[in-house]
């Protein structure tokens, strides 16, 4: 296991754009939907970088959503007339040509080229507390072909539709809690591979199936409660033939936490920069890089992340980001 962590590491800064202005031809933006409430956006993240790297998707609570450089808009919620203010997540399809955005009672709709493989209301399943989505990966060897999802509850449930494969949740192992945040998958076109992670508010990592268990924050004895995310790096052969997998975690003050073949590209708080609004990261296609969101739809790229815009850059006035989502 190899950890990286942002206070110990400030010296290590690559590169970061702050994105609270952008210049005249900094972006390209795609249709947006009217979302303003009383002049502001009322926005509940999700941030997610698109196919090329070249773009990236803000949505909002109430299912608006906001495309960046290269990134389609496909739809939203409030287009098709769709009035909800508790979505918790959209993720974009294999060929991110479509995405899908889960709500925190485990409706699921899709856009684009997204197709409906289910949701837990429409199972007559009650809930309240979900709070994350994943896709299944597109794999080469044909055990999923990028045709499912997964939802994940507070307490580490987890839920399959589609092809998703259901490797388990934490009450099945008999693990009680109810702060986690984040769900991620495992395995992509390059990285073939099943299974996923959780992670918890502490920096707990939980691995299911075939993902690997490289560290975490609270196996450190690094004592936090403000982990908001989680992002995976490919996986990498060692010089003994076996394969090392990694990830990154990032807390709500930007600190970037770095496990296994996750490289490090630099932090908030290694750039002097004082927030606790930072709310999810994505990494760039390279793995060479890497962005932050904020709650107030900024967006701070590091390595060779590209910055396509922001929602301060456009003057829209956003309150409440509060997620990541990542393939």
């Amino acid at each position: 296991m190899r950890v990286h962590h942002s206070h110990a590491l400030r010296r290590m800064v690559s590169r970061a754009v702050l994105a609270a202005t952008i210049g005249a031809g900094a972006f390209a933006l795609a249709t947006l939907p009217n979302t303003s409430r009383a002049g502001a956006v009322e926005v509940k993240a999700v941030f997610h970088v698109s196919a090329a790297g070249s773009g990236y998707w803000l949505a909002g609570s109430d299912g608006g959503v906001f495309a960046f450089g290269h990134a389609p808009f496909a739809g939203s919620l409030p287009s098709i007339g769709i009035h909800v203010n508790d979505i918790v997540g959209l993720v974009p399809t294999a060929d991110r040509g479509g995405y899908w955005e889960a709500g925190a009672d485990g409706g699921v709709f899709a856009f684009g080229d997204a197709s409906y493989f289910g949701s837990l209301p429409g199972l007559g399943i009650h809930v309240s507390d979900i709070v994350g989505m994943a896709p299944t990966p597109d794999l080469l060897n044909g055990a999923t072909s990028g045709r499912g999802y997964w939802l994940v509850r507070s307490d580490g449930a987890v839920y399959a539709f589609g092809d998703a494969r259901n490797d388990g949740g934490l009450p099945g192992r008999g693990v009680h809690v109810s702060n986690i945040v984040a769900i991620v998958p495992h395995g992509t076109a390059q990285d073939p591979g099943l299974g996923y992670w959780l992670v918890g508010s502490d920096g707990g990592v939980y691995a299911f199936g075939d993902a690997v268990f490289e560290g975490s924050v609270s196996a450190l004895e690094i004592h936090v409660h403000n982990i908001v995310g989680m992002a995976p790096s490919p996986d990498q052969v060692d010089v003994g033939g076996g394969t090392v997998q990694g990830y990154w975690l990032i807390g709500s003050d930007g600190g970037v936490y770095a496990f296994g073949d996750a490289g490090f590209y630099g932090s908030l708080p290694g750039l002097g920069v004082k927030v606790t609004s930072i709310v999810g990261m994505a990494p760039s296609p390279t793995e060479l890089g890497y962005w932050l969101a904020g709650a107030d739809g900024g967006v701070f790229a590091f390595g060779d992340a590209g910055f396509y815009g922001s929602l301060p850059g456009l003057g829209i006035k956003v309150v409440n980001i509060v997620s990541l989502a990542i393939s």
